[in-house]
């Protein structure tokens, strides 16, 4: 994979996803620049790229600060947009929070690269929420949209302003609707985010794993290698305008999950307990993506087993703490 020497930039760079694919894109020898104003309650954090300090051009800037970005967007290749915030109980709280950090910041994003670098290709994460509760499963690119939440709502309509710069401004755009993620470098101290971080950090700290509800949920999970994996292929390929699901065959209910965590751990119990009001009212219930398109077209499919995952997941935060992040 050709990485060398191009000239990238990763917005929310030192955050879960984010972070893993800039010391991918460090490896592989690219000239990459990131962007992060670390946004309270995110995955940002300063140990994420510790280790490679020195190795990239910093900006501790909002993507909604214009003179910022401006001068950041010129002579870039590829963009990779990971900025934003994830979590559906915080976007439902604060929904005009939501609102900049995931639609406002997108679309500065995209004035700055009309303004300053219309030939840019840019890579843009989004998430399988945008689908709500699935009509049919697995769930391919042609389904409805029906968001059960502000995120959702939010990632729709960036995912549009993104859609639209491409077809009438020519600047080249693929976005990514990610399932669950999970790995290295991911915040394991928020309750407001996904399952699998909550999940690990309670087996790690010897406590029950809480499960809600009675634990038979489906959902699927991709490593984040693989999911980097996917983004350094999406700035490679000559396609754009499209919309991708990066989904996993290997879907398994919550309890199956925790039961395979605590197996692979050596030790550990979880509990089901009832469902908190404000998740409920969110929950999508059985949701897992198609990924064929994205594996169809640019030859992506996830590589890394569940089981390996996990393992080596448990390995990195037992390491180094899951206080640290």
């Amino acid at each position: 994979m050709n990485y060398y020497g191009k000239s990238v930039l990763v917005t929310g760079g030192y955050g879960f996803i984010g972070s893993n694919l800039v010391h991918d894109l460090v490896k592989l020898g690219a000239k990459v620049t990131v962007i992060d104003n670390f946004l309270e309650n995110t995955s940002a954090n300063l140990l994420n790229l510790s280790d490679i300090k020195g190795k990239f051009e910093y900006f501790n800037a909002c993507l909604t600060d214009s003179k910022v970005v401006n001068e950041v967007v010129k002579n870039k290749e590829i963009i990779f947009h990971l900025a934003g915030q994830t979590s559906h109980t915080i976007a439902m709280n604060d929904p005009l929070l939501d609102l900049k950090a995931n639609v406002i910041s997108t679309l500065s994003l995209l004035e700055a690269c009309r303004l300053n670098n219309p030939k840019v290709k840019i890579v843009s994460a989004s998430t399988r929420q945008v689908y709500g509760k699935p009509v049919k499963l697995p769930i391919d690119e042609n389904h409805e949209l029906n968001p059960p939440d502000v995120n959702a709502i939010h990632n729709i309509t960036a995912d549009n302003y993104l859609l639209l710069y491409d077809k009438i401004f020519g600047i080249n755009s693929i976005i990514f609707r990610l399932t669950n993620t999970f790995g290295p470098r991911q915040n394991m101290k928020m309750n407001s985010q996904q399952v699998l971080p909550i999940f690990f950090r309670q087996v790690i700290e010897g406590k029950e794993i809480s499960i809600f509800g009675d634990g038979e949920q489906i959902r699927d999970f991709n490593y984040v290698t693989d999911v980097s994996h996917a983004f350094l292929i999406g700035g490679l390929a000559n396609v754009h305008g499209e919309i991708f699901n990066l989904g996993n065959k290997n879907h398994k209910s919550l309890l199956e999950i925790a039961k395979s965590i605590i197996k692979i751990n050596g030790s550990g119990s979880y509990r089901l307990i009832p469902f908190p009001e404000e998740r409920k009212k969110i929950d999508v219930g059985d949701t897992y993506l198609d990924y064929s398109k994205v594996e169809s077209l640019l030859g992506w499919k996830p590589e890394v087993s569940f089981e390996r995952a996990v393992l080596e997941t448990l390995d990195y935060f037992k390491g180094r703490g899951v206080d640290s992040f």
